[in-house]
Formats: structure tokens, C-alpha cells, sequence
């Protein structure tokens, strides 16, 4: 589809092209004409001039036009075949120096536009895949329940139970790829406010009683949708917690860098490998088993949903890790010229 686009977009380059030079071409080629017929004329006349000032006048009437032509037009017309030519030969280098950067060009302007749609089938492919498991694992119980002809009570009950774990797996993931739509569409638009980003941390880790999260107190006002901010510290520091050995805290740090707000969240458990760190952020993707602490893994869309509620709002989120010593998630938020 891609390819038949750039080379239609080559060819419209080359018809706007064409129609302008040989515009030009033409004009060019009518004024050398015109400037040729008049050069010759003016010649012929001060031909006339000096031979009648030198008293040959008789002779000149005698002689006539035939030793005194005006535009001659067979040169005329050498003129004009030469002046075709060397328009045609330059029209043709161009069209040729055109195509081959207008085919670039076509690509570099579809590039971005082909990228967006291979992410979209992409993300639509793993959607799919996404909601075709749960839903397989509710058909195969159901299957396997109603060909149960013994069926008891327990085993009925224990057979809804797995029916309604994985209808809130499908719940979760519908609400998470309307929240990743909302923000992958240019029309998202959320109502911006001041508040205090410690006041929205503090909130979370009270939440997380059980948990052992270490947090100094700082108050720290920034702009934006606060809502939104708090699914992102929320969505980390749940990780943190998840991916955490028991025996270790997790740490949260919350200070103001220059005009920008850094949120730490870091923990001393199963880490991420390398390979893993360059598509944590993509949707869908789970790190590898060793990273999930032989607990079900969640949609895959949490970390994706972070990266663009942080992009929405200016601001950076990345992730350093190492395996067996643990990771540090860092979101960097501006402060507009209103919160400070």
C-alpha cells in the first residue's frame, strides 16, 4: 500500500514539476525566438544605413531585398532548434534528478505516517490477542463444566469463580485500551490545574498500608491533570511493590530539578534484562518470566498508558535496571511559569 502511495506521491512531485518548467520552457523559448527575429532585423537595418550613407543608394534599389533580407528564417530556425533541444535535454535531466529525489522525499514523508499504521495493526493484532485468551479459557471451562454429567456444587462454584476472574481480566483490559486510545487521540483534552504532586504521593502510599514504601514529605506544586499524574505514580509504585522482595522497602523520592519535577520509584527485587528495558514501555509487552515473581501478569498496558499521560504533559519517564538488584522508574514533569 505504501509503496503504490510513494510512487503516486512521485508522480504528482513530477507533474507539478513538469507543468512549471515547461512553463518556463516555453516563455523561454518564445523570447529567444522574438529576441532572434528582432536582433536580425536591426541588423539588416543598419546594414541598409551604412550602405546607403556611403552613396548606394541606385545599387541598394537595384539590389533589393535579396542582398538585403530581413530575418533570415532559416536561421531563425536553427536558432529554435538548438534553443529545443537544449530545453529538452535540461527538462529531461531534471525530471530524471527529480524523480529520484521526489521518490526519497515521498518516503521520508510517509515514513512516519507508515510507521503509525504498522503500530496501530500492531497494537490492534495484540488487542486480539490480548482478548482471545480470556475468553478461550471461559469457553474451555464452560465446556468442560457442562460436560461434567457428576457436577457438584463445589466444582460448579469453583468454575464461576475462574468465569468471573476472567471477565475482570476482559473488564480491566477493555478500560485500559479505552484509557490508551483516549490519549493516542489528538482530540484527548483534560481540564489542567495546580496541585501538590506530595499530597498525590502521599495519598497513594497511604493506600499501601501492608506495604513498606520509604517516602520523605515535600511539597511541590506543579500544572496538569492531576488524575491522570496519580494513575502513573500509582501504576509504578504497584510495580515496585509486585516486583519487590519482601524483605526490602520500596523508595520513592520526590524533588525538584530546575524547572522540572522528578518522581523516583525504586526497588530491590527481580530487576528487568536488557532486552526487556528496550520495549517495557511498548503495550502488551511483559518482561519475561523471571521478572514476575510467579505471579499473573497484568493487560501489559500500565506502563504504556504511563509513557503517554507523561508525553501528554511534556515530561519524560524512563527506566534503569539491573537483574537481581532491582530498577528505578524516573518521570521528570515541567513546571509551567503558573506553578512556580
Amino acid at each position: 500500500m505504501f509503496k503504490s502511495a510513494r510512487i503516486k506521491l512521485t508522480a504528482w512531485y513530477l507533474i507539478i514539476l513538469m507543468v512549471i518548467t515547461l512553463s518556463f520552457s516555453y516563455v523561454i523559448y518564445s523570447s529567444v525566438s522574438d529576441a532572434t527575429k528582432r536582433a536580425l532585423e536591426s541588423q539588416r537595418m543598419r546594414i541598409e544605413k551604412q550602405f546607403i550613407h556611403s552613396d548606394g543608394r541606385v545599387m541598394y534599389e537595384r539590389l533589393g531585398p535579396r542582398f538585403f533580407p530581413g530575418a533570415n528564417e532559416e536561421t531563425v530556425r536553427e536558432i529554435r532548434l538548438k534553443v529545443l533541444a537544449t530545453l529538452a535535454i535540461i527538462n529531461i535531466s531534471m525530471l530524471a534528478i527529480a524523480g529520484t529525489f521526489g521518490y526519497f522525499l515521498a518516503g521520508k514523508t510517509l515514513e512516519p505516517i507508515e510507521k503509525m499504521v504498522e503500530k496501530q495493526k500492531r497494537f490492534i493484532s495484540d488487542a486480539a490477542h490480548e482478548i482471545k485468551t480470556p475468553l478461550t479459557s471461559l469457553k474451555t471451562n464452560f465446556e468442560v463444566t457442562l460436560r461434567n454429567k457428576n457436577l457438584t456444587v463445589a466444582e460448579a462454584r469453583e468454575a464461576l469463580t475462574s468465569a468471573i476472574e476472567e471477565t475482570d481480566t476482559l473488564n480491566r483490559l477493555t478500560e485500559q485500551l479505552l484509557v490508551k486510545s483516549r490519549f493516542q487521540s489528538d482530540s484527548h483534552k483534560s481540564k489542567s490545574q495546580q496541585f501538590d504532586l506530595n499530597n498525590v504521593i502521599s495519598r497513594i502510599i497511604q493506600s499501601n498500608k501492608q506495604n513498606k514504601i520509604v517516602y520523605a514529605q515535600n511539597p511541590l506544586i506543579i500544572y496538569g491533570v492531576e488524575s491522570e499524574i496519580e494513575s502513573v505514580v500509582r501504576n509504578l509504585i504497584d510495580n515496585a511493590i509486585k516486583y519487590n522482595r519482601d524483605d526490602n522497602d520500596v523508595e520513592v523520592i520526590l524533588h525538584k530539578d530546575g524547572n522540572n519535577a522528578v518522581i523516583k520509584v525504586s526497588d530491590k527485587g527481580l530487576g528487568i534484562s536488557k532486552e526487556d528495558l528496550k520495549r517495557i514501555f511498548d503495550p502488551f509487552y511483559r518482561a519475561d518470566k523471571s521478572r514476575t515473581n510467579g505471579e499473573k501478569n497484568g493487560t501489559g498496558l500500565g506502563l504504556a498508558i504511563a509513557k503517554d499521560i507523561v508525553s501528554n504533559h511534556g515530561g519524560t519517564i524512563a527506566v534503569e535496571s539491573e537483574l537481581n538488584k532491582g530498577s528505578i522508574f524516573t518521570v521528570t514533569l515541567p513546571i509551567s511559569a503558573n506553578s512556580q
